[in-house]
């Protein structure tokens, strides 16, 4: 397994998260061995949380078991309320780098770049911007990225708007509208963005 700079692997990904990730729909397995680790059980329940928050960042954005190798971004992408540290989840194996093998094989499995996502697909890629990426990783639809990117362009919020945006779409997730029937009334996000609908009135939600 090769491992890129500035990226973390989800140790066992491919092993339990295989069918998964076959799936359109940003879902992910919770296997009943994780509660029956010893180590896991004894983290504090916050910390156990943001582990399961992490599972479900990587099946949205990637769908192959990789994370940013940033706290901070990773804590900005689950939307946490608090700083989470990946260093504990390294420390417990849970968190592959490229320190946790032998270096003639990170040498002989080194590559430039992450393993890229299927073409029209919803993965996370850091060429897009930063603030598009939090656009996408809030939003309940991961279909259609491609033409989410280019009305994100289109409009080019700076960053007051992109929070106006952000409490929109989270006020939007809770709206009768967009939880009923399992979600199928969402739009994809370039609809969204087109239709300006974080303008919308919030009693209209």
């Amino acid at each position: 397994m090769a491992f890129p700079d500035g990226w973390l692997h989800i140790k066992n990904w491919e092993k339990y998260q295989s069918t998964a990730t076959k799936s359109r729909g940003p879902w992910i397995k919770l296997w009943h061995t994780l509660f029956s680790d010893n180590q896991f059980m004894s983290l504090p329940r916050a910390t156990r949380y943001d582990w399961i928050a992490i599972l479900s960042l990587s099946g949205h954005q990637t769908h192959t078991g990789w994370i940013p190798n940033c706290s901070k971004t990773v804590t900005r992408l689950i939307q946490g309320c608090r700083n989470l540290d990946l260093q504990v989840f390294e420390n417990l194996g849970f968190l592959e780098t490229s320190c946790t093998l032998d270096k003639s094989r990170v040498e002989e499995s080194r590559v430039e770049e992450p393993p890229k996502p299927p073409k029209g697909g919803n993965g996370f890629h850091l060429d897009y911007p930063e603030k598009f990426n939090r656009l996408w990783a809030a939003y309940p639809r991961g279909d259609g990225k491609g033409a989410a990117l280019k009305a994100f362009k289109k409009i080019s919020p700076d960053d007051e708007q992109t929070e106006t945006i952000l409490k929109s779409i989270q006020a939007h997730r809770e709206s009768a509208d967009w939880m009923r029937d399992q979600g199928q009334y969402i739009p994809h996000l370039s609809t969204y963005l087109n239709q300006r609908r974080w303008e919308d009135e919030e009693d209209n939600l």
